[in-house]
Order: C-alpha cells, then structure tokens, then sequence
C-alpha cells in the first residue's frame, strides 16, 4: 500500500498572516480538524482543531479579545512540519503518525508542493480494505484483548480540568478514563479538555462536569475490525474495553494503525483499486 492510494485530496488551506478566527471559520465550513498552513506558495505547517481549542475555547468573540490582539495562524502551528511522499509505502507513514504522535501527514510532491494529507481516518479506511481483502488475518483482526491498550489510569471525577490535561500532555494521552470508588464512570477526551482551558474553566470545572458516561463500549473477545468499524461510525478515536462492568483497557485509532503497520510489513502489498472492487 502506498501513501498516495489512501491520502485526502481535498485540501483547505490557510495562510500563515491569516487571523486564527479564519482558520476556526475553515474547519467549521469544512468539518475538517487539521488545515495546511502557507507562505505564499509554500506548505510551511499544519494547524489542528487542538491547537484552537486550547487558544480560544472555539470562541470567535474570545479569540478577538486577547490581550495582545487576535493572534496569526503561524502563532499557533506546529512548528516541526513532519510530511510524506505519495510513494512513500503505507506501513510507514503509519509508524511515524505513531511515534511524532501526530495525527496527519502532508503529502508532498517531487517539487514540494502540498498534493494530499495522509490522516488517521485515511489510515482507517485502509485497514477496513485491508480486512475485506483478508478476512481471516489473524495478525490483521486480532481480539481487542490482544492489542488494546492496558494501562489505563482512572482519574477521579473531582479532578480539576487543567490538572488533566497536564496529565494528558505529560503521557500523551488523548483520552482520559474517569473512574469513581474505582470504577469508570465516562470518558473525557484531550478535545474537550483543551476547549475547556480555552474557555478559561480550566480550574473551576472538575472532569465529572465535562465527561461524556454514555460511553459506546466493546468486550475485550470483540475483533479489531469491529471496533475499527465503530470508531469510523462515530467518527471516535477510542473505545473503552468493558467487562462486567469493570474496564480492561482502551482501544484507540493508535492501537489500530500500530497493527495495521504491523500487518502490512509482514504481508504482500494490497492494492487500493482491487480492494474498492472486492468491496
């Protein structure tokens, strides 16, 4: 699998000088959480919905009022901008999303201009090809209990927001599991936390207040390409792993490309048009 079979190509584009309320008013119209930044021609960052969240709680009016004046999109980008290649294989562009822990590549091509973006729903998409294409992987659909994610911390409902995110950021953690007396009662994700803080309820409001305890759940015998179907349903990226009522683990959209690289380092390339056909 190559990164140019499975990248997005409708791209939305900011500028660096742009005010970051445009750049709010882009994600909005486009339902995206991630735009390319430029200078002049040049692709020079990525901004994240995250990045926003935390800076102004997704409020326009707060966005404007800053004390210093509303500030520009290069204020807020990331400053490493990590890309790919359209022939760049899969399997890799998966491992690095994992170990920069971003949750995107620019794709690029030979005269580095930006083509395409290579995001973590893309990778899903492909794992579901993947699956249709070899249904019986056992290294590919594994049960959740084999590759979920087991060390989860419950943090209590009278956490402070901002003491959890500091939490989050410190292991990279986005999702945080809530518990109370020991048992999980919601799930919080670094989205929320981060509008929070950015609404300035970072110290008032305790996790309780902004979980969400309807939680969509998965027993740990469920199969990875069951939870990667929900997650793409629900547009999730995590699910917690219940079991008589008792949490057992998470499984996150970086659980799901983990394997996925895993499962096409150790397998024959699958080609994109033959799985849309098989579909």
């Amino acid at each position: 699998m190559r990164v140019g079979e499975w990248m997005s190509t409708d791209l939305v584009r900011v500028r660096a000088s742009d005010r970051i309320g445009n750049a709010i008013l882009a994600m909005d119209r486009h339902a995206v959480r991630h735009v390319l930044v430029f200078d002049h021609e040049r692709c020079v960052g990525v901004l994240s919905d995250r990045d926003l969240l935390e800076a102004t709680g997704w409020s326009l009016q707060r966005a404007r009022s800053a004390p210093l004046g509303e500030p520009a999109v290069r204020d807020l980008m990331s400053a490493t901008l990590e890309t790919a290649a359209q022939d760049d294989e899969l399997e890799g562009a998966c491992r690095r999303m994992l170990e920069r822990r971003i949750g995107c590549l620019p794709v690029l091509d030979e005269r580095g201009q930006a083509i395409g973006m290579l995001t973590e729903s893309d990778a899903l998409r492909a794992f579901r090809h993947a699956h249709k294409s070899d249904a019986l992987s056992a290294m590919l659909n594994p049960p959740l209990s084999h590759v979920m994610s087991r060390e989860i911390e419950l943090l209590d409902v009278q956490t402070p927001v901002a003491q959890a995110l500091e939490f989050a950021r410190r292991g990279g953690a986005r999702h945080l599991c809530v518990g109370y007396d020991g048992w999980f009662v919601g799930l919080v994700s670094d989205r929320d936390l981060r509008q929070c803080v950015g609404r300035g309820d970072g110290e008032r409001r305790k996790l309780g207040d902004i979980m969400v305890t309807e939680v969509v759940s998965l027993a740990p015998t469920a199969s990875l390409s069951q939870a990667v179907e929900t997650l793409a349903m629900y547009r999730f990226s995590a699910i917690p792993v219940i079991e008589a009522r008792k949490l057992e683990g998470l499984v996150t959209t970086s659980n799901v490309l983990a394997r996925l690289a895993l499962y096409l380092e150790s397998s024959a390339p699958i080609d994109a048009s033959d799985a849309s056909a098989r579909s």
